[in-house]
């Protein structure tokens, strides 16, 4: 499967890296296509049995999920599309289209000084909670928006969390991170009152990262509750 893979597609520059894998850019042969090739290292990997009674990658298995409820046309975010995946004896191959242009969030703000002003984060911040509510109501549970390991909400660390506030906390700090260029977001500094949320930014905005840092989860708004949010909702 690995000489198959090498046949059709050309791995190139190295996108990004993770405690769970790897991602490299790269192109299909037959058409020129560029692609995303994600890495993931067999230890990593999670099943799951379908209802065809198929033992799939977990990865694997909600990526063609999304992709069926998407060609239905039920009204999800278009993901990120699935075009092959190769399981190897080491690892998993994960085949992925990549659309250009595109630029990982972090790099796009080391080159913009840093932080982004609030109309634009704003933009990326709809398509994330959006997201986020598509994959909510498919009982999918995205651990890592933003999240390990200093990222992580306060009850993280005692084992007991749930995903919707979870995913509430982690969409704050991908916000917090995109407007202050000057501080690194940590939620034990943040408990102790040492990262704040920059008073330069508009009260609708700093009320928005208030609520998603609501340090008891029961308390934190739902990702339908932010998707209203004044801050968020208006133009």
């Amino acid at each position: 499967m690995k000489a198959q893979f090498r046949v059709k597609y050309k791995q190139q520059d190295l996108l990004g890296q993770g405690g769970y894998g790897t991602v490299f850019g790269g192109y299909r042969k037959a058409d020129n296509l560029p692609v995303a090739i994600k890495h993931i290292r067999k230890k990593n990997i999670l099943y799951h049995v379908d209802g065809t009674g198929r033992r799939l990658p977990m990865e694997v298995a909600i990526m063609l999920k999304l992709a069926d409820k998407t060609s239905r046309s039920e009204g999800m975010s278009a993901p990120v599309s699935l075009l092959d995946w190769y399981n190897l004896n080491r690892e998993l191959i994960l085949v992925m289209e990549r659309p250009i242009p595109a630029e990982d969030l972090f790099d796009y703000l080391d080159g913009n000084g840093g932080s982004l002003p609030e109309q634009e984060a704003k933009i990326i911040l709809k398509q994330l909670v959006d997201a986020a509510i598509d994959l909510e109501k498919e009982n999918i549970f995205h651990r890592d928006i933003k999240c390990f390991p200093d990222y992580s909400p306060p009850e993280w660390w005692t084992y007991r969390y749930s995903a919707g506030p979870t995913t509430v906390w982690q969409i704050g700090t991908v916000l917090f991170q995109t407007l202050h260029s000057d501080e690194e977001f940590d939620t034990q500094m943040f408990m102790r009152n040492r990262v704040g949320i920059s008073e330069t930014l508009s009260k609708d905005c700093q009320d928005f990262l208030q609520r998603c840092f609501t340090i008891d989860p029961k308390q934190r708004p739902t990702l339908e509750q932010l998707s209203v949010h004044p801050w968020l909702a208006e133009n």
